[in-house]
């Protein structure tokens, strides 16, 4: 039997990418892991969920135990970019977006 297989990001991919918060510069990583996507920098790191992917875009949830606070991520796969939301009921909101490299 003779299988033929195509090299894909959607296996296995790490996403690094920079972004300024408050003037600094800041690092947002996201390693593929399980259905999802996890932040290799940080432990224990919560899994943030794939809610939708297409060629274009992989669309991330991050699921909180209180739900105090809602992250949303959108991985550009194109542009190679990212965009986080954190939405804090009643408190100031934030976005984080930047370019990234792709492994």
């Amino acid at each position: 039997m003779f299988i033929i297989t195509y090299p894909s990001v959607s296996f296995s991919e790490t996403w690094t990418c920079s972004y300024l918060f408050k003037g600094k510069q800041k690092i947002f990583v996201r390693e593929r892991y399980k259905g999802g996507f996890i932040d290799p920098t940080y432990k224990p790191s919560s899994v943030d969920l794939i809610i939708r992917e297409n060629s274009e875009f992989i669309h991330l949830y991050l699921p909180q135990k209180h739900f105090k606070k809602y992250f949303a991520t959108i991985l550009h796969k194109e542009k190679k970019q990212f965009l986080m939301v954190a939405l804090n009921p009643f408190e100031k909101n934030i976005i984080i977006q930047g370019d990234c490299e792709i492994y």
